[in-house]
């Protein structure tokens, strides 16, 4: 089959000119890399359902934070990094993939995208997750 490198996907929509990774053309604050990382739709305003969905869980006897996100099957070997990434103030420079266990559950969804589940314990009053997805 065809790999699916972003430049096939993005020819498989009608963008026009908007074939950039960075453009937008549904306007719905999600550019077509990341649409094309998290499996969207560029044409469809559909941002809601590429969100990663955050739970409280337990693991073992440990009160964790579960954060899921949806990921390419073979992003490596197509150039695409997931990185979950935290921190515990907002105004701190930096995110860290410190004390963030990824990859605790690997689900498939599909022939493309499999649900990535990381975990971080949750030990202080406040931790702010995201997803970095980089090429």
């Amino acid at each position: 089959g065809l790999q699916n490198t972003f430049a096939n996907y993005i020819s498989q929509y009608d963008v026009g000119e908007l074939t950039a990774g960075t453009d937008d053309p549904d306007l719905d604050k999600v550019d077509n890399f990341t649409e094309y990382a998290l499996g969207g739709d560029p044409t469809v305003n559909d941002a809601a359902s590429l969100k990663a969905v955050g739970e409280l869980a337990i693991q073992g006897e440990d009160d964790v934070f579960a954060f899921t996100y949806n990921r390419r099957i073979g992003a490596t070997a197509l150039g695409l990094t997931y990185a979950v990434k935290g921190k515990t103030d907002l105004t701190a420079p930096t995110w860290s993939t410190t004390g963030i266990t990824d990859e605790v559950e690997v689900t498939t969804l599909n022939d493309e995208f499999e649900a990535v589940t990381a975990t971080t314990p949750m030990d202080t009053d406040k931790k702010f997750l995201h997803l970095e997805i980089t090429d």
